[in-house]
Parts: C-alpha cells; structure tokens; sequence
C-alpha cells in the first residue's frame, strides 16, 4: 500500500513523464507540448513519444531533444519493439510515468502500453485500449481534459 500524506505526496516519488500519442500533425504536437508543461511543468524530463503510421519517418518532423519517433518497422512480426534504443524509452523506471494522450485503436500504441515498464501508466478508459494503473472516463475524450485531471490526481494522492 503506497503511503501518502500532505508532505509525502506520489507525485514527489517521479520525476519524469513520457507522453505516448500517434502523429497527427506539427499544430497538435505543439498543443501536446504547451499542455505538458503546463500540467507537469514539476517533473524533471518531459519525453513525447510518437508512433508514426508508416514505414519511413517523415523528413519534416520536428527534431527536438526529447521527442522520439517509432515507425511501423521498429516493431518485429509479433508487434515487439526491435531496437534497444525503442525498448530504452520504456525501460523499467520506478521514477516514470507513462501518459498514453489518444483513445485511438492504433495497435502499435497497445503493443507500447502493454510492453512499457514504466512505474505508473496513465490515459483514457476504452475498451479498445488496454488497463491503464490510472484511467479517466471521459465522455468527449480530450487531452487538456486528460491532462487536467491526471495533474489533480497525482498532486491529491
């Protein structure tokens, strides 16, 4: 049983947050990114995670330090992350915490969520997705909504 009180929060035991989405466009990447820091700008590392539906990454995708790309050939025929520098983004942490920010079916995001050895696994409740540690209904799923609520959450605990 985790043991919190006013001065020992679950919040203060991580220190970093890795937000999985499949790339949509650059305009909601930059959503993502001022949403995050605007509800975790407490962590130490923000690292985004982007699963690109096809098999060669985009030239024109932004290239920043913290935001890593995986393509359709970075996953094996059993839908395992092949490289070790894919499996080092989901590495057990028990400092981590992943934030899956879609509600989408993309079966590349569930391979990540169920592979991922992150201490604590955070999104949205669906039954096309697998059990998060912590999940939100939402009936009009959004992300600042996501984002909002998980911020209240792991500052309550």
């Amino acid at each position: 049983m985790i043991q919190t009180s006013q001065n020992n929060k679950i919040v203060k035991g991580f220190d970093s947050v890795t937000f999985l989405a499949v790339w949509k466009d650059k305009s909601s990447f930059e959503s993502m990114k001022s949403l995050a820091k605007k509800h975790f700008s407490n962590f130490k590392r923000l690292k985004f995670v982007y699963v690109i539906p096809s098999k060669k990454i985009p030239e024109d995708l932004p290239r920043v330090a913290d935001i890593f790309y995986l393509h359709t050939k970075d996953f094996g025929w059993q839908g395992k992350l092949k490289s070790t520098e894919a499996n080092s983004l989901f590495k057990k942490d028990k400092n981590s915490i992943l934030l899956c920010s879609d509600v989408s079916t993309n079966k590349y995001v569930k391979k990540i969520i169920l592979q991922a050895n992150n201490a604590l696994k955070i999104g949205f409740e669906s039954e096309s997705l697998p059990n998060f540690d912590l999940a939100f209904r939402m009936s009009q799923p959004k992300t600042e909504h996501l984002f909002e609520q998980t911020e209240k959450y792991l500052n309550k605990l």
